[in-house]
C-alpha cells in the first residue's frame, strides 16, 4: 500500500481535544500541544480511524453484508482498543 497523504488535519485534532475539554467543564483551558507533539497526535487518530474503518469493511464482507453499519463498528471498537494500547 502507498502512503498516502495525511487527511487529518492537525488544526482539526487540537480542535477536537479542546471541544472534549470544554464540554466537560466549560472552565479549562485550552490543550497547548508542543510543535512535535500535535503531529504525532494526529498521525495516531489517523491510524486509529483507518484501522477501524478497514475492520468494519473487513466485519461487514465477512457477514456477507454490502453496507458497514454502526453494529460492525461496535463489534471490532473493543479489539481495536486493545490494540492501540500501549
Amino acid at each position: 500500500m502507498a502512503k498516502s497523504e495525511s487527511k487529518l488535519k492537525p488544526a482539526l485534532v487540537r480542535g477536537l481535544l479542546n471541544n472534549q475539554r470544554m464540554k466537560k467543564g466549560g472552565t479549562q483551558s485550552p490543550i497547548n500541544l508542543s510543535a512535535k507533539t500535535l503531529p504525532i497526535v494526529t498521525a495516531l487518530a489517523e491510524k486509529l480511524m483507518r484501522e477501524s474503518i478497514r475492520r468494519s469493511i473487513e466485519l461487514c464482507r465477512q457477514s456477507g453484508e454490502t453496507k458497514v453499519s454502526l453494529e460492525h463498528f461496535q463489534r471490532i471498537l473493543a479489539q481495536l482498543m486493545l490494540d492501540f494500547s500501549v
